[in-house]
């Protein structure tokens, strides 16, 4: 059966309730439609930019592998339609990454019985939507059919190199990827190798498109053994000072050399270039993955960021909300590059765009990690600490900055405690003087433009409830790190997130762990004495309900959020403390963070204090102010000072006649450590 009217409903259809109505229709009458028809409305559905209903896709699946009892042979419904739908079916499960064991089983069936009836194009796409969801074995079987892999293994490479003559360059770049991927599982490695070998005496002649797509799938493939890209990059580079390569080639090249790291400054600097030259010539989308990857990779070319500020804030309205996240997050990297100003003033831009968004339905769980880690870290930068107690804060809650010359202290260095994808999961401390975070002595409620943070948190915080369960691990991390540094709390949000950072704690690692502590404390500390914003609406809003609902007596919990946060940091010290691991691999930041949790939670387990000191001699530290600190930590709880920590300090800071770099004998330092009589605030 055709229904025409449905693939015009389908390609209409955008936000998350209309595309579910549209499933619904779709699975009403999909026993009885066409494949043409089945494949084509699913192929469409794949492209929507939303967070992809799950369970209308798992249905989807169930219902084409159901049996059909009308049929005679009583085949599945997938199994009536003709093989090259069914790749268009498969590949439409691939772009939503959804995972279907039965429908890759049927599928599989069908094509490996049928392979002769495809075109290379379709054999390309099955391939490709195998490897992207890792279905090693459907795939070995189709290629091992295709390719006809076994004993006469010497002849496979000349099959291979006769199936891709008739590829053009999607064909080969979704081929190459799927082979880089899987080389190892398949035992395709010696393929792979030659298939690269065969193109390495045509790179002069390659075309910018297959340079472009080399260089994306090696980035896919996750390592370049052969240096490919530094054989590469001097092409490159010449053909981008000539004017080559679309806007979308340069992005997907810049975005391949990131994903590995590959530093080559002086390609970069030719995308630098270009951009700033043909600045018009990118879209938003390109040039936030040009400026994503100069992020990754901690290449800052002020020409480059200055001038795609202008295109980027007159094309804000059609940035999508990766598109926002990432801009925001690869500026955040080098705020102490930029005058607080200027970056409050695009900040803010961006921000008001997303004080206008309606429908959050295409966000997902890494866009608002990367839009409040990036805000949350220019917040750090021009506000002072205990500036929220200050009466000049408006209602809005927004902050200012006065610009005076000096003020900055951009000398600190820019210490992340977790590099990932969606940017540096920074430290988020009241002592930031030597970790990085920006302690600017400004003033507060000045003439200039004010940073827009709290109106952002409290537009984004009820969208955020909505999927907390979808969250992952770093997401979750980075929205509470982002609350702490800015001293913001929505209750049912910060008690949601305290749940799933407890769920997902097995999956971080040792520097994440101490910034779940060091975030936890910070929280405790702003709570407990009653210094933050709240941005809590009066609506309560449930996971994975479209429908706000109120807040009933039955639903106030009845533990304080004070001591609910204070049981969680519990959990996270006890549970790093009983991990040896945790201890080898930690660092002096690390150490110095804790002690300073440990002082904001009032936490006097010596022999969890001891342990620090421990590893903190073995690493040989030797800072006066973190030295201090550990000192002063022992004094406010009134524990005695380990032997080993004071003959430390007398080994180090001794001897009066030497001096510290800051020119004081190390008597005097040794004095001011040992002879702390006033506590110090840390």
């Amino acid at each position: 059966m055709k229904l025409p009217f449905l693939l015009n409903t389908v390609s209409q259809c955008s936000s998350p309730k209309e595309v579910e109505e549209v499933f619904n229709k779709v699975l009403r009458a999909l026993p009885s439609l066409d494949g043409n028809t089945v494949s084509n409305c699913l192929n469409i559905l794949s492209k929507k930019e939303i967070n992809h209903p799950k369970v209308y896709w798992s249905r989807t699946a169930e219902v084409l592998t159901e049996k059909c009892t009308k049929n005679i042979n009583n085949n599945t419904v997938l199994s009536n339609y003709e093989v090259r739908q069914v790749c268009i079916i498969l590949n439409a499960f691939a772009k939503v990454d959804h995972l279907s064991a039965k429908l890759i089983e049927e599928s599989t069936k069908i094509i490996t019985k049928q392979i002769r009836d495809l075109h290379t194009r379709d054999i390309s796409n099955v391939i490709h939507s195998l490897g992207k969801l890792n279905q090693i074995s459907p795939l070995t079987k189709i290629i091992n059919k295709l390719f006809k892999l076994g004993e006469h293994r010497d002849n496979d490479y000349e099959k291979i190199v006769k199936t891709i003559e008739e590829c053009n360059e999607q064909d080969f770049s979704m081929l190459l990827r799927v082979f880089l991927l899987n080389s190892e599982n398949l035992e395709l490695d010696k393929i792979t190798k030659k298939l690269l070998k065969s193109i390495s005496d045509k790179y002069d002649h390659l075309s910018d498109q297959t340079l472009a797509i080399l260089a994306n799938a090696l980035a896919n493939y996750g390592r370049d053994d052969s240096k490919t890209l530094s054989v590469l990059a001097p092409i490159i580079t010449h053909r981008l000072r000539r004017g080559h390569f679309t806007p979308q080639c340069v992005a997907q090249i810049s975005n391949g050399y990131a994903k590995l790291k590959n530093r080559e400054e002086e390609l970069f600097t030719a995308v630098s270039e270009r951009v700033v030259r043909d600045a018009g010539m990118f879209s938003a989308r390109c040039i936030s993955n040009v400026l994503n990857a100069f992020s990754k990779l901690s290449i800052f070319k002020r020409e480059l960021f200055m001038a795609s500020m202008p295109q980027l804030e007159n094309n804000v309205e059609a940035m999508t909300p990766q598109c926002i996240g990432n801009v925001i997050n690869s500026y955040s990297k080098f705020v102490k590059e930029f005058e607080p100003q200027v970056l409050i003033s695009f900040f803010n831009k961006l921000i008001e765009a997303l004080l206008k968004w309606e429908d959050f339905g295409a966000f997902i769980g890494q866009n608002y990690a990367n839009i409040l880690n990036g805000v949350s870290k220019l917040h750090m930068r021009v506000s002072t600490r205990g500036n929220i107690e200050d009466p000049r804060v408006r209602e809005e809650g927004v902050i200012g900055v006065d610009m005076e010359p000096g003020s900055d202290d951009a000398s600190a260095p820019d210490n992340g405690v977790a590099a990932v994808e969606a940017g540096d999961i920074g430290v988020s401390d009241d002592d930031t003087a030597d970790v990085g975070t920006g302690d600017v002595k400004t003033i507060i409620g000045s003439k200039h433009e004010e940073l827009k943070v709290y109106a952002l948190f409290r537009k984004l915080s009820n969208p955020i409830t909505k999927i907390v369960d979808d969250l992952n691990h770093l997401d979750v991390l980075l929205i509470a790190n982002s609350m702490s540094r800015c001293r913001v709390l929505d209750e049912s949000l910060l008690r949601r997130l305290l749940v799933k950072l407890k769920a997902h704690g097995k999956k971080y690692k040792t520097p994440e762990k101490v910034n779940t502590i060091n975030t936890l404390s910070i929280l405790y500390e702003c709570v407990s004495r009653q210094n933050y914003i709240s941005i809590s609406d009066r609506e309560l809003t449930m996971s994975n309900n479209t429908t706000d609902m109120r807040v009933t007596p039955e639903q106030i919990p009845e533990t304080k959020i004070e001591e609910e946060i204070r049981r969680y940091y519990w959990y996270f010290i006890e549970d790093f403390f009983a991990h040896q691991e945790n201890i080898e691999h930690i660092r002096g930041l690390d150490i110095k963070l804790l002690f300073n949790s440990f002082s904001r939670c009032n936490m006097n387990m010596r022999e969890y204090c001891d342990a620090l000191v421990d590893k903190y001699i073995q690493l040989g530290q030797t800072s006066t102010r973190d030295l201090t600190q550990i000192v002063n930590h022992y004094g406010n709880l009134q524990m005695e000072m380990p032997t080993q920590l004071q003959e430390y300090i007398v080994r180090h800071h001794g001897g009066k006649s030497e001096r510290t770099q800051r020119g004081e004998s190390q008597e005097t330092t040794r004095e001011s450590i040992s002879q702390v009589n006033e506590p110090i605030r840390v």
